[in-house]
């Protein structure tokens, strides 16, 4: 978390404004919520396949 407020600091000294950094945190964070939804959908679909076929037998 330091070196991301570090980076926030820099961007602000270089001239970017509060509500671009705070748009680039959205963007990140909404980056980062997808791709982690997406991985546990897939998991979860990995998983339910792997008990219909392999363990209950059910084609």
């Amino acid at each position: 978390m330091d070196e991301r407020h570090q980076t926030y600091d820099l961007l602000h000294v270089l001239g970017a404004s509060k509500k671009y950094i705070r748009q680039s945190v959205i963007v990140e964070f909404s980056c980062l919520f997808i791709l982690i939804v997406i991985s546990a959908c897939s998991f979860s679909y990995l998983i339910v396949y792997l008990l219909e076929h392999k363990i209950f037998n059910i084609v």
